[in-house]
């Protein structure tokens, strides 16, 4: 238990790798193409950015959906699942959730937050893990560095970060 008698989760099962069911998946994918007005997820691919749109939205959701298992949390709107905020409110604390592609970088998005979670995803969203946190002041100092190296970022982004950024953050 911690200091304010909430019960901790073990840190080996919170950092261990998470099965995407696939029944989130495809409601993802089925919402997004509704939302894009394509007959199918096939013809996203004759839309301008119609993949982007669909990745950035599977990312986003099932990452929300890892760190609700990890931390026993529903960040899901199964009723309009596109809905369902990126960040949350725990003990006064503002939370941001970030995905990533473990062969990318993780890219911290322009948000209001005090702490991100950031979750890496393997093959094709099947598999995702928590890998903990950081906090936006240390974004805030790791991207002057970004600048001061000449490295172009867009007015989306706060920072992009290393997993070597992270902190082990084991209870939310």
């Amino acid at each position: 238990m911690d200091i304010n008698g909430n019960e901790i989760m073990e840190e080996n099962k919170i950092f261990e790798i998470v099965r995407v069911p696939k029944s989130i998946q495809e409601l993802v994918k089925k919402n997004v193409v509704q939302k894009l007005g394509v007959e199918n997820q096939f013809k996203l691919n004759d839309r301008f950015e119609g993949v982007y749109y669909m990745n950035k939205q599977l990312r986003r959701i099932l990452s929300l959906y890892i760190i609700g298992k990890v931390f026993n949390l529903e960040l899901l709107d199964y009723e309009n699942i596109l809905k369902s905020k990126s960040t949350f409110i725990k003990d006064e604390i503002k939370y941001g959730v970030v995905g990533f592609d473990f062969s990318e970088n993780i890219i911290i998005p322009k948000l209001q937050v005090d702490i991100f979670l950031v979750v890496g995803f393997l093959d094709y969203y099947n598999r995702g893990k928590y890998l903990g946190g950081v906090k936006y002041e240390d974004c805030i100092e790791l991207n002057e560095k970004i600048q001061a190296s000449n490295f172009v970022v867009s007015k989306e982004i706060l920072s992009i970060i290393k997993k070597e950024n992270l902190n082990r953050i084991t209870n939310v």
